[in-house]
């Protein structure tokens, strides 16, 4: 039974109500029902959408207002549907769609063209592409319940905000190569499927033109180089529009039949280091889940490529509320689903992206050679993680405090995106620079994985930097070697930074991080100091920033990290 049989079916809503089986999905949904859709629905301020723009800090708008209006509309419309004779909760979707009809656009402020200065209710961005995608489906599930006025505001709304705003204008998603491509695309396909399928024709050329737009985004080897929570995220709404066009097209369209589609859906295999501990590189924090409906509908596609991916790496919801991300954890799930571990023995090199990962009983290891100049860019050739015990004991920050200079001309001043918020050398005085030119060469051959860093810096001042790293069942080895330039100021200069958020030990020849060794060679010296970390989530954490330097020119830096 598709997706679209399924959700009509009153038998499969009964099942979700009666079955043990989903009764940990039922009970979410009346945990966000009973946290975000009670009482009045807070109005939007003219105030409250300005703030943006008076002080670059997102956090109200979206988090006072925008999100919880989506995460109750999702509560409420699910609920509609196990429960369809509790009308509370179809009276409260009710309203809450009309809240969401009435708001002056549905983009956020920090995603409109010309900030403060036009009308941007036409605008399509990532949000509003998501919202469209969720009342048009709603729509679809409980239309024949809703007032013929509320039927026609929606359809209205629809039609303004997504169809015509789509036909009439061209975006620059359209051609960018990250999430933005996948979520905007996907979304609007879905709602021409759903409003539109007469203008479905006319969409589509440029609606396949962004997906294809969206998979160049990643290279043949099927990486997320955006990290695993935009996997989820672009590829996600990605893997929901593919299966609602294979069945509106009743398999005539079946994009899971490409081969670049199935790389990608193995990317969480690699992505998961030591229990919910992944790769952080780029914007993403240092644990992750998938969405249990995505790994669901790929486990259909492409059946024992997906194992690995337990219940435990799963999350049915999100904070943004994101519709498909909820609804297809519902729809999809197999109360059956498979729970063996991955193998901890696996080793991952993806020369196109240039990301290795090795897994082995005693520790997990990535690291990354690639670009500074890829989606969500962080100045990060040649930054690696150490897991040991279910995190990240040596770490990659992660994605920090989204804020107007994150994206802006300051956001290489912010530590998780500057190379000095990283475990990489500063040669010569001088931290990584980010562009096109900074791309970085690996090989891994024979248990060694090799990482020419040489492009991050500046070419007058730095001829070459070499990163090798050799592997034993309980170390990993590191050898960075330098070679200086011409216009080199300070000849030798070297900081080796090692960047935790586990408070160090130094010892004479050592620097202990809780069962971690990290053994040097002599003539370096070690100081550790502090800065912080702000992210959304954790608020401000305290990273540890581990300097090798040295008093004597040195051509090379050794160090053994024991587990």
């Amino acid at each position: 039974m598709g997706f679209l049989e399924k959700v009509k079916s009153k038998e499969f809503w009964e099942e979700v109500r009666t079955n043990p089986a989903y009764d940990f999905l039922v009970k979410e949904l009346l945990d966000i029902y009973q946290r975000d859709a009670q009482g009045e629905i807070k109005d939007i301020s003219y105030d409250a959408f300005m703030e943006f723009y008076r002080t670059g800090s997102r956090l109200k708008f979206e988090w006072d207002y925008y999100f919880p209006r989506r995460r109750r509309l999702n509560a409420c419309a699910l609920l509609s549907l196990i429960y369809p004779d509790r009308e509370e909760y179809f009276d409260n979707l009710m309203n809450t769609i009309w809240a969401i009809c009435n708001e002056y656009c549905w983009s956020l402020p920090t995603h409109t063209p010309k900030g403060d200065e036009v009308c941007n209710d036409w605008y399509i961005d990532l949000f509003a592409a998501e919202t469209g995608f969720a009342l048009s489906e709603i729509r679809f599930l409980l239309g024949e319940r809703m007032s013929p006025l509320m039927n026609d505001r929606i359809r209205q709304e629809l039609e303004k905000r997504i169809i015509r705003s789509f036909l009439d204008h061209p975006f620059n998603w359209e051609q960018n190569e990250s999430n933005w491509a996948g979520v905007c695309g996907g979304s609007v396909g879905c709602v021409f499927l759903y409003e539109r399928p007469d203008l479905f024709e006319e969409a589509k050329p440029r609606i396949d033109s962004t997906l294809a737009t969206f998979l160049r985004s990643y290279k043949a080897d099927g990486v997320c180089r955006e990290g695993l929570d935009y996997w989820q995220y672009g590829f996600g709404f990605f893997v929901a529009y593919a299966q609602r066009l294979l069945e509106h097209t009743r398999g005539k369209e079946n994009l899971f039949a490409l081969e670049h589609v199935k790389q990608i859906a193995q990317f969480p295999a690699m992505a998961f280091l030591d229990g919910a501990a992944t790769i952080s590189f780029s914007d993403c924090p240092r644990e992750g889940r998938v969405g249990l409906g995505t790994v669901s509908i790929l486990r259909r596609h492409y059946g024992e490529l997906m194992q690995g991916i337990t219940r435990n790496m799963c999350m049915t919801n999100d904070d943004c509320g994101r519709w498909p991300l909820h609804v297809d954890s519902i729809v999809w799930f197999e109360p059956e689903f498979h729970d063996a571990e991955a193998s901890k023995e696996a080793v991952y090199y993806k020369e196109d992206s240039g990301w290795f990962v090795k897994k082995c009983a005693a520790y997990s290891f990535a690291a990354k050679g690639g670009s500074n100049y890829e989606p969500h860019n962080h100045n990060d050739v040649g930054s690696f993680i150490l897991c040991h015990g279910g995190g990240q004991i040596l770490t990659d920050l992660g994605r920090g405090l989204y804020t107007a200079d994150y994206f802006g001309e300051k956001r290489y001043e912010h530590l998780c995106r500057r190379s000095g918020g990283h475990s990489v050398p500063m040669v010569d005085g001088l931290e990584q620079v980010s562009g096109r030119d900074t791309q970085a060469s690996t090989a891994y051959e024979e248990g060694k994985l090799t990482i020419d860093l040489t492009g991050a810096y500046p070419a007058s001042r730095v001829k070459g930097v070499l990163r090798e790293f050799t592997f034993t069942e309980n170390s990993v080895k590191m050898r960075d070697q330098y070679t200086y330039g011409d216009n080199c100021k300070t000849y030798g200069a070297v900081k080796e930074r090692l960047v935790s958020l586990v408070k160090p030990v130094v010892k004479e020849d050592r620097v202990e991080l809780d069962e971690l060794q990290i053994r040097f060679s002599p003539g370096w010296q070690v100081q550790v100091t502090q800065d912080l970390h702000v992210t959304r989530s954790e608020g401000e954490t305290v990273v540890y920033l581990i300097d090798f330097t040295t008093e004597q020119p040195m051509q090379e830096f050794q160090v053994e990290f024991v587990v």
